[in-house]
Formats: C-alpha cells, sequence, structure tokens
C-alpha cells in the first residue's frame, strides 16, 4: 500500500556512500545559529538572507514547508531502491501534513489553484494528486481517500466522519495515529523501528500530560507499538497527578524534570528524541546519518515557522519555543 502512497522514481538512485557524503555536505547549509536569529533586530529579514529565504518572502508559513519538501524530495530522488523502501514510511509519515494542508483548502471549494501550488515538490502519488486537485468539496475528498489510506485491512478510517465531528485536527491525529500503528507492525529496519517507537512514546506522552494538566474527562487514547505499554499509561491516568509526567520523562529521556506542568514537555521530548537519533548517525553509520539529517530538516522547518508566527513574542520567550541541536 505504500508503494501507491508516493511516487515511485525510474530512476535506480546512486550509492548509499555517494548519498552520504552529499548529505554531509548539505549540513553546512542547516541553520544553527538560532539564538542569533531570534535576537536580531529583524528576524524575519534575517531569515530572507537563508537557504529558505526566497520562499518565504514569497509564502510565508508555506514557503517554510515548500523548503523541507524541496529537500526531502531531493534526498528521495538520491536514495537508491534499497534505501527508498528504508526510509519510505518517514516519508508517508511527512506527507500526511501535506494532506491536512490541501484539506484545508478544499474546506472551501474552488481554492484548487492554492491546491496546486502545494504539490509540486510532494512526494505524493500521481493519483493521489490528480485526486486532491479535483474541484470538489472537501467532503467528497475525504469519503474517496478513506480507502486509499485504510492502513488496517479490517477497517476503513471514516474520514468523513471524523471531520465533521473533530475537524481537521481529527482526521489528522487518525490517519497519524492508524499509519504509526500500522508501520510499527511491520518489518522496519531496526534504525527507524527505534525511531517510529521514540514517535509514538513522543505522542503518548503529550497525550497523557494534556489529560492530565487540563483534568480532561474523556479517556485519552494511545497508540500502540510504543515502548510503554498501553496499560502502563492508563494507569497513570487513575492517580491523575501531573507528577507522572516527570516520572516518564525520565524514562524517556533521562532528563529529570520538576512542576513538569509549567515546562513546555513537548520541546523538551523532541530535545531528547534528537539526542537518540543524533546516537542512532553513530550507531548505524548507513541508515543513522540519513535519519538525522532529514529529522534535523524537519526541526528547522518547526523552528521555522515558531519564528514567522511569534513575530509579536517576547524574544526570550520566542527561545524558549525552539528545538536546538
Amino acid at each position: 500500500m505504500e508503494m501507491e502512497l508516493l511516487q515511485i522514481p525510474e530512476d535506480r538512485g546512486y550509492p548509499t556512500e555517494y548519498l552520504l557524503a552529499r548529505i554531509r555536505g548539505r549540513h553546512a547549509y542547516l541553520l544553527r545559529d538560532w539564538d542569533n536569529i531570534v535576537f536580531s533586530q529583524n528576524p524575519f529579514e534575517y531569515l530572507r538572507t537563508t537557504r529558505c529565504g526566497e520562499l518565504i518572502a514569497r509564502y510565508s508559513q508555506e514557503g517554510v514547508w515548500k523548503c523541507q519538501q524541496i529537500e526531502f524530495q531531493w534526498v528521495y530522488y538520491q536514495m537508491n531502491k534499497g534505501l527508498r523502501d528504508i526510509f519510505m514510511p518517514f516519508f508517508i509519515c511527512s506527507e500526511i501534513k501535506t494532506l491536512i494542508i490541501c484539506f484545508r483548502y478544499k474546506i472551501r471549494r474552488g481554492n484548487t489553484a492554492e491546491v496546486e501550488k502545494i504539490l509540486p515538490f510532494s512526494l505524493l502519488s500521481g493519483k493521489i494528486k490528480e485526486a486532491l486537485k479535483k474541484d470538489v468539496d472537501l467532503l467528497s475528498v475525504l469519503e474517496e481517500f478513506e480507502e486509499k489510506f485504510s492502513f488496517h485491512a479490517d477497517r476503513l478510517p471514516r474520514l468523513k466522519e471524523i471531520f465533521l465531528k473533530n475537524g481537521l485536527k481529527g482526521v489528522e491525529q487518525t490517519l497519524t495515529d492508524e499509519f504509526l500503528e500500522h508501520t510499527i507492525s511491520t518489518g522496519l529496519h531496526p534504525v527507524l523501528k527505534s525511531f517510529f517507537i521514540s514517535i509514538i512514546d513522543f505522542k503518548n506522552t503529550i497525550t497523557l500530560y494534556k489529560y492530565l494538566r487540563w483534568n480532561i474527562k474523556a479517556e485519552p487514547l494511545f497508540i500502540h507499538g510504543g515502548s510503554i505499554r498501553k496499560s502502563s499509561l492508563k494507569k497513570m491516568i487513575q492517580p491523575h497527578k501531573i507528577s507522572e509526567i516527570a516520572r516518564l520523562i525520565f524514562r524517556l529521556t533521562g532528563q529529570r524534570v520538576e512542576e513538569p506542568g509549567r515546562l513546555n514537555i513537548e520541546n523538551i521530548l523532541l530535545k531528547g528524541l534528537t539526542r537518540q537519533i543524533k546516537i542512532m548517525g553513530r550507531v548505524s553509520p548507513d541508515i543513522g546519518p540519513i535519519l538525522d539529517y532529514l529529522w534535523r530538516c524537519s526541526l528547522e522547518a518547526q523552528n521555522l515557522s515558531i519564528i514567522l508566527y511569534g513575530r509579536e513574542v517576547e524574544r526570550d520567550v520566542l527561545k524558549e519555543e525552539l528545538v536546538y541541536w
């Protein structure tokens, strides 16, 4: 099914050693000096001088996503078939965001032109792109996509029903959660398996944190397949103490935190995951560095989006939202 969702290049790609050498060179273009950007006189003008600057100046937030798409597309097309097969789940997970951006435009029928602007650098297959370009409303698109994005043979995701009940946020959560549960049960490369287990742990911890922090009444929905069993997570619900999160963060990242209710838990977890991926790069010298580079591209895009959204935010506060590496 994964092969139907993404483009399949006709080119055989390049040897792994060649791609690794090219990626080492491209590392130099990733932004690192976030303090210099955040505390510059005009961060937005500073960003215009970076590799994503032209796209940001033209498209603002969407320019950040386009910049990441271009880099991911470059890596994907440089890969040989063996590498593409290994990293296919990573790229599909990334393209779920492309779908959601397109769905957002489809809410108002007639925004086909806006959808077409998003897709040129997307790795989604031609059939998926054509379906997104149709001049129909979002409910019609979701109904058509229910079968295309059925990650479980025994059930369809009911995207139309989910949208009517929980909006696009619910659709994105359903697609992501079902994809992760499906993917972790397949024969992943050990590095990618470790990565997706960590992603599931990350999402489950955030879910538990929101439940405990805001005293949400509805029982939280955890994703199956992480290093922490769903049954263990459910037990943490019973005391209804936010302190449970501190214990969980220490287990996942090795970092001790006090008063987790006052901290940016997502940021702490992302930093912990980034350290783990960096270690993977040393343990697996062929697959690890590629994953590390793709992940850093994702973090760069996230940081850029935060800076663009936070133009009116105090600089010290903005800095705390960024993930450094």
